[in-house]
């Protein structure tokens, strides 16, 4: 049991943002995400997605209201009950310019901490986690169009 509960699966998921301006590098590399599952306790696990991004660039909090814009959001398909919070020293909750707004975000890190939870005993044949990530990512001058990620995780010991 014990190698279990030190037992992690990581992936890494990196995604490339181009710029409509031909002043800006055509393949910048601006966002990488990363995940990370494990066991917190016998049978209870937790996801945390890490986020890091290009020197100016932005990506917003999962909690905006109103106008402006898209939230992060990380939804898992098949363990619905599974919910994130977000987590950095690089957060601001502010005036934003080019959305007019008082709106949350982050810049150079952020982590995305799920809630602990079980495999259901109904669904004992689990081997992963599934599901998707939408985000959207800006810097001082322009956005990119939101992206939507589908990720997979091997539940650690179910490989």
């Amino acid at each position: 049991m014990m190698l279990m509960l030190g037992c992690l699966c990581t992936s890494t998921h990196e995604l490339y943002g181009q710029s409509t301006n031909p002043e800006f590098e055509p393949h910048e590399d601006l966002v990488k995400w990363s995940s990370v599952m494990k066991y917190v306790s016998t049978d209870s696990l937790q996801i945390t997605f890490h986020v890091e991004l290009a020197h100016g660039w932005a990506i917003y909090s999962q909690y905006q209201q109103g106008t402006g814009p898209i939230p992060t959001s990380i939804n898992v398909s098949n363990m619905p009950q599974v919910t994130f919070r977000e987590q950095s020293v690089f957060g601001s909750d502010g005036y934003d310019s080019i959305w007019d707004l008082p709106i949350k975000k982050f810049v150079n890190e952020v982590y995305f901490i799920s809630s602990t939870f079980e495999v259901p005993s109904e669904q004992p044949g689990i081997t992963s986690v599934k599901g998707h990530y939408e985000f959207m990512i800006c810097d001082s001058m322009q956005c990119l169009p939101p992206e939507w990620v589908d990720f997979e995780i091997q539940i650690p010991g179910q490989e």
